[in-house]
């Protein structure tokens, strides 16, 4: 439904004013891939039915956590507040195409005076969000873009006003790049990686110090050898990001335990309703908060 998604001034984009917005997504031969429906409440957020007093968790991230091709009930923040017998607060404020550098912005900017009174804050990452804090993914022109300045993530404004970086992105949208490029170089470097972890623990020691609300990163380790070119496994990461005084919880799943239950949609990738009340549960018990 057209409106999904408009501009917003710290963090490029945003869900759109409040409503019900249809999805369809049908493969190249026009079999139907997901038919949903996403609602979007006040103040920007995906409705999570949930308790209506007390301390939130807030979830903050990507289309994994917004829940891309699955229906309300199957998100992963409304799962977490199924888990927990819906005795919290809930808010789901993760969007599409979203990166570490949004959350960074959401405690350092105005936006982050909702955040006052939580009781934890959640990120659903991967490593695969280098490519999105560097600014290296295509679709992050209008993202905020970070840099170590003496190992300090300090913001320069949006992506787009590098210029290496915008002429960089037409080239990685190009066939030739995904093609050609991408299988051989299409990994993130130890730079990258570097900047990725510091943004997250800094938006970590931003949310303690402004807000009084711990950051909880609910980790998801790519098997494979994605971070060979940054010399770093996906257990390296875990270590540093705790080592950075971050909570991180491996939400990775293995499929074998969800015989003819897939984890994320066919033909998408999204994860499914599945995936998200195993990782739900997992967070749950990683935070203590039991049903």
């Amino acid at each position: 439904t057209a409106g999904y998604s408009v501009s917003h001034t710290a963090l490029g984009w945003a869900p759109g004013a409040p409503g019900v917005y249809h999805h369809v997504k049908r493969r190249a031969d026009g079999t139907l891939i997901f038919d949903v429906r996403y609602t979007i409440g006040p103040g920007q957020a995906r409705v999570v039915t949930s308790a209506e007093t007390g301390a939130p968790v807030v979830f903050l991230g990507d289309s994994t956590t917004f829940g891309t091709g699955v229906n309300d009930a199957e998100t992963l923040p409304q799962q977490f507040a199924d888990a927990t017998g819906r005795r919290l607060p809930v808010r789901n404020l993760a969007m599409s195409g979203y990166g570490p550098q949004q959350v960074l912005s959401v405690v350092e900017s105005k936006q982050g005076q909702s955040l006052k009174g939580s009781r934890t804050l959640v990120f659903q990452t991967a490593a695969f969000h280098a490519e999105r804090s560097s600014c290296w993914a295509s679709f992050m022109l209008r993202a905020p873009r970070y840099v170590l300045v003496d190992g300090v993530p300090t913001y320069q404004g949006p992506c787009y006003g590098d210029w290496w970086v915008a002429v960089r992105s037409l080239f990685v949208a190009s066939a030739t790049y995904q093609q050609f490029v991408a299988p051989l170089l299409g990994k993130p470097t130890r730079a990258e990686m570097d900047l990725y972890i510091a943004i997250l623990i800094r938006a970590g020691e931003r949310a303690r110090t402004a807000y009084g609300a711990p950051l909880v990163i609910l980790y998801m380790p790519r098997p494979g050898d994605y971070l060979s070119r940054a010399g770093m496994t996906e257990a390296d990461v875990m270590d540093r990001l705790r080592a950075g005084g971050l909570t991180v919880i491996d939400g990775y799943l293995d499929p074998k335990d969800f015989p003819g239950q897939p984890l994320a949609i066919p033909g998408d990738g999204h994860p499914t309703g599945t995936a998200n009340r195993a990782r739900a549960a997992l967070l749950a018990r990683g935070l203590a908060l039991p049903p």
